[in-house]
């Protein structure tokens, strides 16, 4: 089809099911390529070594007629332009010879060998496959989102994975003159699913217990059995378990030189530094080395964690969980984000964030204890800060129940306590948890709200802790003010 392009003309040029190109009655070679999308752009077919290749020269309307037959009359004036000369605008490259040529130069130079090895996988499996014989230019918008709708209704995940990728290679494509917009902008990613899941005391002591059932059916598998131990009590990656070399290993720390966030130290846990030392040192360089080879580290973990994981009835953890685990326990234990973020090896503490987790058990906890603290200031009580009860295991009876009492002091109160404490050659805390111990049998009336915090933890056996509730309820009291104020007045 032959007509003379105009501004008007071009903007009456419908879409239709397939691309077809418009060419101009007065320049040879100078047309308008409209494709199913809509997306419009002026182009140029010359001879480039005796080859007769497509340049885009803009996209309509970011450029109108006008400038387009410019850039065409320039382009013709320049003869021959060989491929890979770097001139700018240049003939768009076949999307496998841009991969194949400057892009793997440039760029996938920079990857790590991990990181080789899977963009190399997913570029021969997905990518090749769909746009490799097509020019940069020919691929849209539309084509992109039919392939990635395809690719997500199989693997949604890797379809994500592999649309990121393709982003970054058409960006560097705009970078080197060969496009003017990035096809892939505006495909939006699959939703991630939500991965909270980590082990909870319980099913660690039952992890545990069947890394030993199995250690003792199986032998061989005691390689792997202490490979998920590691992972437990390091938080590492498990390649960077399996893959640990002994050169990297310098008492209580390894010294990863090459991580995903680059080098970084693992300090070990007595219990994971014992662990190590109870590895045969053969002539391998790696720590857990592949039995079949052993200048080789072991692969993978991952079939030996779906057979632990099933026995212990968890089969719904993968191993990387396993971090997840570590990272969990560590904040509930009190551990700053800061600090479990630099033992995960992150580089920002938002990116441990996704590694914490709580179970609705212990936000439900959590709820409860503040709800206490908050009836008791609505109530009109004595502000105490608040009480927090945990039940301690400890092996065979009495059990004991942990009360953490939080108390507030004026000026006179902390110098009444710090001269009788001083007296008996306690600190405050300590002479306040002494008379706690023996409550006098009236209860004095509560002072008012101090100035300054003094924290008491005591540990009381059950028996006595229910003594101190119904106390306190006689009182009508909650259990922090009924504590503070025997501990002050009696």
């Amino acid at each position: 089809m032959k007509t003379k392009l105009s501004s008007q003309r071009i903007k009456r040029l419908a879409p239709t099911d397939k691309e077809y190109t418009v060419w101009d009655s007065q320049l040879s070679g100078f047309g308008l390529r409209v494709k199913p999308s809509g997306y419009k752009s002026f182009v140029l077919h010359k001879q480039v070594e005796k080859q007769s290749r497509r340049i885009t020269l803009g996209k309509f309307p970011v450029i109108d007629e006008v400038q387009a037959r410019k850039l065409c009359l320039e382009k013709i004036a320049q003869g021959d332009t060989p491929e890979g000369s770097g001139v700018s605008n240049s003939a768009t490259p076949l999307f496998a010879d841009f991969i194949n040529g400057i892009w793997w130069e440039q760029k996938f130079s920079q990857f790590k060998p991990s990181g080789q090895r899977s963009t190399r996988c997913y570029i021969n499996a997905r990518l090749m496959p769909n746009f490799g014989k097509l020019y940069l230019d020919e691929i849209d918008r539309a084509l992109v989102a039919r392939w990635f709708e395809e690719y997500s209704n199989e693997f949604p995940g890797g379809a994500n994975r592999v649309l990121e990728m393709l982003y970054s290679m058409m960006e560097f494509a705009i970078v080197c003159g060969h496009l003017i917009e990035n096809p892939v902008q505006g495909i939006k990613k699959n939703p991630k699913k939500t991965l909270n899941r980590f082990l909870s005391s319980e099913e660690i002591n039952t992890v545990s217990r069947i890394l030993g059932q199995i250690e003792l059916e199986r032998p061989e598998d005691k390689q792997g059995a202490d490979i998920i131990r590691m992972l437990l009590l390091t938080g590492c990656r498990h390649q960077e378990i399996c893959s640990l070399k002994w050169s990297t290993v310098k008492g209580d720390v390894i010294k990863l030189a090459d991580t995903k966030t680059g080098p970084r130290d693992v300090y070990l846990c007595k219990e994971a530094v014992k662990l190590l030392s109870k590895q045969p040192r053969g002539k391998s360089p790696f720590v857990f080395p592949f039995y079949r080879d052993t200048k080789r580290a072991r692969p993978e973990v991952g079939l030996f964690w779906v057979l632990v994981r099933q026995r212990a009835g968890v089969p719904d953890v993968r191993v990387h969980d396993l971090r997840h685990t570590f990272a969990s326990h560590a904040v509930l234990r009190g551990v700053p984000l800061p600090m479990v973020s630099k033992l995960l090896g992150h580089k920002k503490t938002s990116m441990t964030l996704r590694y914490t987790h709580v179970t609705d058990k212990q936000t439900e906890e959590a709820a409860e204890r503040i709800g206490q603290t908050l009836q008791g200031l609505l109530g009109g009580l004595s502000p105490e800060i608040g009480v927090m009860l945990e039940r301690v295991r400890k092996p065979g009876p009495p059990t004991v129940k942990k009360a953490v009492f939080s108390f507030r002091l004026n000026e006179d109160e902390e110098a009444i306590a710090k001269s009788k404490a001083d007296a008996e050659g306690l600190s405050i805390p300590m002479w306040l948890a002494k008379r706690l111990e023996t409550p006098p049998p009236i209860l004095p009336t509560p002072s008012k709200w101090g100035l300054r915090a003094v924290k008491v933890n005591l540990s009381i056996p059950s028996e006595q802790h229910q003594q101190y509730v119904e106390s306190a309820e006689a009182a009508g009291l909650s259990m922090a003010c009924w504590a503070r104020t025997v501990a002050l007045e009696g």
